[in-house]
């Protein structure tokens, strides 16, 4: 089971099946937690994500970081299962 997101020129967000839906400029996934996450690239390259939150999960604060050419946005709850090595970060391709 994978619950982040790496990001690469396309969008390859790993979260058990996570099937990519189209909008406007960018590119969305649902995560296995309900959480959707679009990421959009600018004219420079420069790549920045947006999470709208699953149901019930608004108060939660996502984290995104940009490390090694890949963006990674990590839903709160998963954050202990990825440092303890249970479920990993994802990959891109």
């Amino acid at each position: 089971m994978r619950i982040a997101a790496a990001v690469a020129a396309g969008l390859t967000l790993s979260a058990g099946a996570v099937t990519p839906i189209a909008a406007g400029g960018g590119a969305t996934v649902r995560l296995i937690t309900g959480d959707r996450v679009t990421v959009r690239t600018d004219v420079t390259g420069h790549r920045t994500a947006s999470v709208t939150p699953g149901e019930g999960r608004r108060h939660l604060l996502f984290r995104t970081v940009e490390e090694d050419g890949h963006l990674t946005v990590l839903p709160p709850d998963a954050a202990g299962l990825v440092t303890a090595g249970r479920v990993d970060r994802g990959s891109s391709t």
